[in-house]
Order: C-alpha cells, then structure tokens, then sequence
C-alpha cells in the first residue's frame, strides 16, 4: 500500500505543471482602469471588478496599472507590440482594424479620463453621444446649448457641449465639441470630425490609421 501511495504522487502533480500563466500585455490605461490583452484577446479591466482570466486591476492611471495576475501583483506600462486593434506608437498614431460585423472602426478610449469604447465616424461633424451615455460619463449636458436635431423619422432634442478631453492611445485632443442627444440613441459614442479633423486619417486596406497632425 505504501508503494502504491507514493505513485500517486506525480499523477497528481503532473497537471499543475501544464498550466502556464496568462500572456498579459497593457495596451491602454486610464484612472482607474486598463485596456489589457490576456492570451490574444481584448479586456477593459477597472478597478474593484471580478478578475478576467485570473489578471484583475488593482490600481492605474496615465503612467502604468499594477495587475494581479494568479495572486501576483506585476506593475506594466503600456506595451510597444503592434496589435490588430489598438495600437500606440511612439509617433503617436492608433492603428484600427474593421470589424466587419457592424462595418465600422471600434476604439477603446476615454472621455475626461473616463474610459470607454467608441466608434470612428467620418460622417459626424461632431463626437455624439446619447443622453443616456451622457450620464454615465457624469455630463451636465442640460446646461449645453439646445440644438434640436432631425433624423430620419422624428425630431429629438440635442446639446451642444464642449469636452474638456478626449483620448485614444496616446493621441489627446483638448475642448472637443460634442452633441447629447436626448433617448438611448446613438447606442455608441460616435468619435466624429471635431476630433478627427486633427489627424491625419488613412485607409491601409481593412486597417484605419489614425495619425496626429503636426503642430
């Protein structure tokens, strides 16, 4: 019986040794949260929330995010790898890849330091963004200038606003103008023309290069 306990012993111990830690890389930081590759895929992890893959955020802001990953904390700055989604360059540019689902160019950013995803739109004279998104970004909207608006079936009610930031990677934009328009619509945080008109937009195929201007 002895014998038979003591080759129990690596049977036991050999999947322990299978388990390799996550791949982790910080792609984009925020106050308080961090926009983090674990294993290849894509993850907006905030401070307080349940753990993703075993790497949960314990603290972050502009400079670097201190993870726990498997009950090891580990301090990243953001990575320098080239990803197919969100990329930081040393030249500032973000590079974007099409999703081809809803035919549009998502992007992890932030709105005076509150981090959100948002979608690239050439057609939008100004970033827009529902009066419900509006709230969650703790905007005092209703002190904007009321602009009513037309679409394609009724008349609704918008602000016009002033942001005082708005970020994706390392490209920042200060006093950006904004729409609120009141109801659930549009669903995302449209990243229109008072943003984009300060860089310079390329299309590489299905890749959306985004490039900040010189001054």
């Amino acid at each position: 019986m002895v014998r038979a306990r003591l080759w129990l012993f690596p049977l036991l111990w050999l999947p322990l040794t299978l388990q390799a830690a996550p791949e982790v890389r910080v792609q984009g930081l925020f106050p308080g949260a961090a926009v983090v590759i674990i294993d290849g895929e894509r993850h907006l992890l905030k401070v307080g929330r349940k753990p993703v893959k075993g790497v949960s955020v314990l603290e972050a802001d502009a400079q670097s995010a201190l993870l726990l990953i498997e009950g090891q904390p580990r301090r990243l700055t953001l990575s320098r790898e080239v990803n197919s989604r969100f990329t930081q360059a040393q030249r500032r540019q973000v590079r974007l890849s099409l999703d081809a689902a809803s035919d549009s160019y998502p992007v992890f950013g932030a709105i005076n330091g509150r981090p959100l995803q948002m979608v690239v739109d050439t057609g939008a004279s100004l970033v827009a963004m529902s009066s419900q998104q509006a709230q969650i970004l703790g905007l005092d909207y209703l002190k904007g200038d009321p602009l009513p608006l037309t679409t394609a079936s009724d008349q609704v009610m918008g602000y016009a606003l002033t942001l005082d930031r708005v970020s994706i990677g390392g490209i920042e934009r200060r006093n950006v103008r904004a729409v609120v328009v009141e109801g659930r619509f549009p669903t995302q945080v449209l990243l229109g023309m008072s943003f984009l008109q300060h860089l310079r937009i390329e299309h590489q195929g299905s890749v959306l290069l985004l490039e900040e201007r010189s001054p």
